[in-house]
């Protein structure tokens, strides 16, 4: 099987013994070359990288449009790195760190004095509860499937495509 991982996907999966080919994607982050244009997985590594799509404004629309290119496909899927139960308790595990330093804007302008922690967490705009409202907006577009791991999630991304390409 060749698989094609999106070139602008970081950190991506390796599929263990199949041939993973870059490939610049017209909408998500993973298919083959057989299915091509007719089926694709968008990959969540954490809740922080969902909370970066989903909690942001700018960032919703560009995601939901995300979303609208993946409803032309025949079938797709949103593959999460992560259980439900993440959801409930954001921020912890969602790679967000607790603590940033402050912008030098931020110190220039007066709000927060060189070297000062900030606590990140308390800067969010939402918590679990309405990121998981924000998820079941998405998972009324498309299935979302929670892994609890990245390598359940690679596991279960390998088998959807390889279920697939069986029934061609």
């Amino acid at each position: 099987m060749e698989i094609l991982q999106d070139t602008r996907e970081k950190n991506g999966w390796s599929f263990f013994t199949e041939t993973v080919l870059k490939y610049k994607l017209s909408c998500g982050d993973y298919t083959s070359s057989l299915l091509l244009g007719s089926y694709a997985i968008e990959r969540k590594a954490s809740t922080g990288e969902v909370y970066m799509n989903l909690g942001r404004v700018k960032n919703l629309q560009r995601f939901h449009r995300e979303i609208d290119k993946l409803l032309l496909l025949d079938s797709a899927v949103c593959i999460m790195e992560f259980s439900e139960a993440d959801i409930a308790q954001f921020p912890e595990n969602s790679n967000i760190p607790r603590y940033r330093s402050p912008s030098k804007y931020e110190v220039t302008a007066g709000k927060y004095k060189a070297g000062e922690r900030v606590d990140a967490w308390g800067e969010l705009r939402i918590n679990g509860r309405h990121l998981r409202t924000l998820i079941n907006q998405v998972s009324d577009r498309i299935p979302v499937i929670y892994c609890g791991s990245r390598r359940n999630a690679e596991q279960y991304a390998l088998e959807q495509l390889r279920d697939l390409e069986s029934k061609l």
